[in-house]
């Protein structure tokens, strides 16, 4: 069977199947997978779409294509090879998807926070850079002993990229650094400097601009029911009668 044709070559079914074994077909199957986890799991739990919701949904898609009148519509989905039944079952399926991500009590979402909260702390950083431990040592001196500023010998001596941006890098989490120096830096005070530290491009000093500690806010509430709702897909999948045939 012809699936599509290239340069007057077809390529078929086969070929296509074939090419799910050596690619990875879970790659391109799961997704299907995960629809029917969260059709069953809909039915079970009776979780429903309203003609209303998926009305609104599709007026939105329409507004957002800039698909103004109908024919317009009509003709960008034949553009596309679909038909609108097709496009109101993927949003019926993402409505599901969200009203179940939205499901989880708050009492998951606080425990997850609680037990994870050490690695969402941030601290953002300058980093000044140098071939040599010696000369960042000499810097740390000129920087504690003169009160010389960070950024600007960042911009003088820093082999960062980000050397012209007064080694300017923003928050970083625990992991985003060597652990030695993520310890030093999540355990310094603003404006404090710390280091040398050996890393990738040589030896660092770390400028302390401020600590941030994780807070549960509406961001990071809308983080974490991603993550639990990642872990709902995988522990269903894990339940589930998976038999492949190809």
């Amino acid at each position: 069977m012809k699936v599509v044709s290239v340069n007057n070559r077809e390529i078929t079914l086969e070929e296509l199947v074939q090419r799910l074994k050596t690619a990875g077909r879970e790659a391109i199957i799961k997704p299907l997978m995960y629809e029917t986890i969260l059709t069953d799991y809909a039915r079970e739990k009776l979780i429903t779409v309203s003609d209303e919701e998926l009305q609104g949904r599709f007026d939105a898609f329409r507004r957002s294509k800039k698909l103004f009148a109908t024919d317009e519509t009509e003709k960008w989905l034949e553009a596309k090879g679909l038909t609108l039944e097709e496009v109101e079952r993927e949003m019926e399926q993402n409505i599901i998807a969200e009203k179940v991500r939205e499901s989880f009590p708050k009492e998951a979402v606080e425990k997850y926070f609680a037990e994870n909260r050490v690695n969402m702390d941030a601290v953002e950083i300058g980093l000044l850079t140098v071939a040599e431990e010696g000369v960042a040592r000499e810097i740390l001196a000129q920087i504690r002993e003169e009160e010389a500023d960070f950024m600007a010998l960042a911009r003088e001596y820093s082999v960062e990229e980000n050397a012209k941006q007064g080694g300017y890098v923003g928050p970083v989490t625990r992991t985003g650094l060597p652990e030695e120096a993520s310890a030093a830096a999540f355990g310094a005070a603003e404006g404090q400097v710390v280091g040398p530290f050996e890393m990738e491009a040589g030896y660092s000093l770390i400028l302390i601009i401020a600590q941030h500690p994780a807070v549960l806010d509406d961001r990071r509430e809308s983080e974490i029911r991603n993550a639990l709702f990642q872990n709902f897909l995988a522990e269903q999948e894990s339940k589930a009668k998976i038999e492949w045939e190809i």
